[in-house]
């Protein structure tokens, strides 16, 4: 008999940790798992819900405001979840973790899964008063749960030395299915005709959000410093910041602004380097995504950083943060390196660390373990 596991999330726009779950459900032992999902928020224009309803799994959306999830939100989720009668419920997101502490952790095995430096991110969104009162009345929330995972050892180490909880490590998945070199250099020859990139260039990409905590105009002024006339850097992304990154690039023709794109994959497979410059991440999708296609990266020095470097330390180089000198004798480094061994050892590190099928497996032994704790 396969385990009913609900998954309770805010909403299904396209973001980070939308992805993180779609992977997650998409690598999901259906033999033993019946996944549900339930969405708080009401449907968003930027929606990954029809990819999730292709999947094949029940989907149910409760269009609650935030003031209605206050208001009723409590008892309508208790309702609703107890007539399904889960195993387990994997809950995520700030709203998500705050209902389900009041009305399901007694009722239910419940987890819940961390995907940042906490302080950091509720500071970002509410100011530091603000983001400090109400990471104290979050982080009381959390310690209900019966787990806590973190997507990454920074993440873990974090959470445990600076609120002393415990967590187990279980990291972000890429989707090799996708994120997957090109498959010749003719393919990859191709994709640069069709995205309009010239086949004798040496591209770089970074993508994301352009704003503070990203630190794209360090990239774009060391970028300056050290690219020859093959060299063009490419952002994929857009945000508060792109005027400002513009701006800074003035007349520099080797340096280009896309937007939001729905083909990150094809960018990926017909570059050559990826670039972050990240001040803060958990365990960053892009990254990831790029190592997945094969691409040598150049990185900040954060801890989740340095954590994918442990894990692949032939794909990938480190400069030191916010330090614009570092940054351009890291573009120099990782350009001397041989490429294609580079390009292996990226490939080897997405089997073994970095694919989705790696942490739905780490998720379902949890779920199995906390199962069978409740039967004993």
């Amino acid at each position: 008999m396969a385990y009913k596991i609900i998954y309770l999330f805010p909403s299904l726009n396209r973001q980070g940790p939308t992805y993180q779950l779609f992977n997650l459900l998409k690598k999901l032992d259906r033999n033993c798992f019946t996944p549900l999902l339930i969405i708080l928020s009401k449907e968003v224009t930027n929606s990954l819900w029809k990819d999730f309803e292709a999947l094949d799994i029940s989907m149910q959306r409760l269009n609650m405001s935030r003031v209605g999830s206050l208001i009723t939100g409590y008892y309508t989720l208790k309702k609703i979840v107890d007539k399904i009668g889960p195993s387990i419920i994997h809950s995520q997101g700030l709203r998500c973790d705050i209902l389900a502490s009041k009305s399901l952790v007694k009722s239910y095995p419940i987890l819940t899964t961390a995907r940042c430096f906490l302080q950091d991110e509720f500071v970002r969104q509410w100011g530091k008063l603000k983001g400090r009162l109400y990471l104290t009345y979050y982080l009381r929330q959390l310690k209900l749960f019966d787990s806590v995972v973190g997507v990454s050892e920074a993440v873990s180490q974090n959470l445990l030395n600076a609120f002393g909880i415990s967590t187990m490590i279980i990291r972000n998945g890429v989707d090799n299915d996708i994120y997957r070199p090109a498959t010749s250099f003719k393919k990859k020859q191709t994709l640069r005709k069709k995205l309009g990139i010239s086949q004798t260039s040496r591209l770089f990409v970074s993508s994301g959000l352009l704003s503070g905590h990203k630190n794209p105009l360090l990239i774009i002024n060391a970028f300056k410093s050290f690219a020859c006339k093959k060299d063009i850097l490419v952002f994929l992304g857009d945000g508060p910041l792109r005027r400002k990154c513009q701006l800074e690039s003035g007349e520099e023709k080797k340096i280009h602004f896309l937007g939001k794109v729905d083909n990150v994959a094809e960018y990926l497979q017909a570059a050559d380097y990826y670039i972050s410059a990240s001040l803060s991440e958990g365990f960053p999708n892009s990254v990831l995504e790029a190592i997945a296609c094969g691409l040598p990266c150049i990185l900040s020095d954060i801890p989740s950083h340095k954590e994918i470097h442990i894990l692949n330390p032939d794909g990938t180089e480190l400069f030191q943060s916010c330090c614009i000198e570092d940054l351009i004798k890291c573009f120099h480094r990782i350009c001397m390196k041989p490429y294609i061994k580079m390009q292996e050892k990226c490939i080897i590190a997405t089997n073994q660390h970095f694919c989705a099928s790696k942490m739905a497996r780490d998720y379902q032994s949890l779920y199995i373990n906390m199962v069978n704790s409740i039967i004993k």
